[in-house]
């Protein structure tokens, strides 16, 4: 179980699956997240959130200036744009972008997929709690204004459509 304060890292947290979620969940078009484990209960170190999304759901291109995003995909076929390259990747591949980096990803599976994402440091939960405010159809300038507050500059759109 997590503590807060100094010996908070030195916690372990086991969340056991199969059992229903209580950690923060948002809805994005296309995509839904849940935080497996949060900035709280890492002092603020570390984000690992949990990905679902449906066919040509992704997003713009973009740098976190914060921090740096590990992908680990689960299920389904992304197409990943890291640094002006692009690549198709499916189950157990593995993408790491280092802070600064410019990227964006699309889901191209016709079943939803699914993928973890590792932030370090945290962070972007509050980016979530403002994006899944946003109404629908988000309008592109609002989304980058968020963004922009929590240190991520959108450079672009999502990639076309398939």
């Amino acid at each position: 179980m997590a503590t807060s304060g100094p010996e908070a890292l030195r916690q372990f947290i086991i969340k056991q699956g199969g059992q229903p979620r209580t950690e923060p969940t948002w809805s994005l078009p296309g995509s839904q997240i849940t935080a497996l484990v949060t900035g709280h209960e890492t002092q603020g170190n570390l984000l690992i959130l949990e990905q679902t999304m449906v066919l040509n759901a992704g997003v713009p291109l973009h740098v976190n200036h914060r921090e740096d995003e590990s992908f680990h995909l689960v299920e389904g076929t992304y197409l990943f744009e890291v640094g002006g390259t692009l690549k198709e990747l499916g189950p157990g591949s593995h993408v790491f972008v280092p802070r600064g980096i410019a990227h964006r990803f699309q889901y191209v599976a016709e079943k939803p997929g699914k993928m973890l994402i590792i932030c370090q440091p945290a962070g972007l939960e509050s980016a979530f709690d403002e994006l899944a405010r946003i109404p629908e159809p988000v309008e592109p300038a609002k989304f980058a204004a968020v963004c922009q507050k929590y240190g991520v500059e959108v450079l672009g759109p999502p990639l076309p459509k398939r």
